[in-house]
């Protein structure tokens, strides 16, 4: 994508800003014609997010299952897809995702995340008693169509049933 750049009468100089917008509202891209058509010079960055959708049990203990069903989270672009978060468009990104399970029972668990199928953070345990487990990964390079997801692992799956809603929730930033 080209600078944002702004003509001072002798030169151009490269506009650094942390945002655009006018008023308190914040662009979301600015375009600029160039003599034939409309060149996109500025985009905002991500955050993109999804949360939970219902409960979901995993299917076994033992091996990683995919999370499925999400929708956007409120106040976020429409970026759900059934197995995680669909990304818009190309961007350098840390996937974070939380997950709550029901009980907190004594089990082995933990998560991992994945770009298009593939493996971008290892198994992670959580705490065996705890209730939520966190993980992140930075500088993930995506471009639009690819598909993050966060897969869970457990040593009895009825003690990791996965919580619906905010609590829950898969984003890149």
């Amino acid at each position: 994508m080209p600078s944002l750049r702004k003509w001072t009468g002798s030169g151009y100089v490269e506009i650094r800003t942390p945002s655009i917008g006018v008023g308190n509202s914040a662009a979301q891209r600015v375009l600029v014609w160039n003599g034939s058509s409309y060149q996109e010079v500025w985009r905002s960055t991500p955050p993109w997010r999804v949360i939970k959708n219902g409960r979901y049990t995993p299917g076994g203990s033992g091996t990683d299952y995919v999370i499925p069903d999400w929708v956007a989270a409120d106040g976020y672009p429409s970026t759900a897809y059934a197995n995680g978060l669909l990304v818009p468009r190309p961007a350098t990104v840390t996937v974070r995702a939380t997950v709550t399970r029901t009980v907190t029972t004594s089990n082995t668990w933990g998560l991992s995340l994945t770009k298009n199928g593939s493996v971008i953070l290892a198994l992670n345990n959580a705490s065996p008693n705890s209730l939520t487990h966190s993980v992140s990964v930075s500088g993930v390079a995506v471009v639009a169509g690819d598909v993050l997801s966060v897969r869970v692992r457990t040593s009895v799956d009825t003690w990791a049933i996965v919580e619906s809603g905010v609590v829950t929730y898969l984003e890149a930033v």
